[in-house]
């Protein structure tokens, strides 16, 4: 199934690059759109130019334009992936491009020595949790009151990268 989504997304004209500078501005305006809590240009900056980090964009080809559609965040600690942040704009979901991401990340993360991903969730969040429980994760844990604005639980997850 998952060979046969990576397929499926480059067939539609999207393709799974590094996250480069020239991608922030799109990037900050996807999150804004569908993050509680988006990030600055400052921590993306950062975020780049830290040695341990693993950031990717989708990109939608067409023949007038290349506009990034999402993004994975995360970075690889000693012998685990640390998932920060997938975003994909609502207007493409469902379609495969965050399961890419997130495909992307895990076998790089691999290659990288890591052997399990970990990652928060917003306890309300339950499109996102049943999404990563498709890919593997399973609930570990709980955060009381980790989110702020609104003040609510995380759910800790974790996966083995087989």
């Amino acid at each position: 199934m998952k060979l046969i989504e990576q397929r499926e997304i480059r067939e539609k004209g999207i393709s799974i690059e590094p996250l480069q500078t020239q991608d922030l501005r799109s990037i900050i305006n996807l999150q804004q759109d569908n993050a509680l809590t988006p990030w600055t240009l400052e921590s993306f900056e950062k975020e780049l130019a830290n040695p341990f980090s693993l950031m990717f964009v989708a990109i939608k080809n067409t023949a007038a334009s290349r506009m990034p559609i999402g993004f994975f965040s995360g970075r690889v600690l000693i012998d685990e992936l640390e998932v920060h942040d997938i975003v994909v704009a609502s207007d493409m979901r469902g379609q495969g491009t965050g399961g890419a991401l997130l495909l992307e990340a895990c076998r790089q993360a691999k290659e990288k020595g890591a052997a399990r991903a970990i990652l928060e969730v917003r306890a309300g969040n339950l499109p996102a949790v049943s999404f990563y429980k498709t890919f593997g994760f399973e609930v570990i844990g709980r955060r009381r009151a980790y989110y702020q604005l609104p003040e609510e639980d995380a759910i800790l997850m974790a996966t083995e990268l087989n």
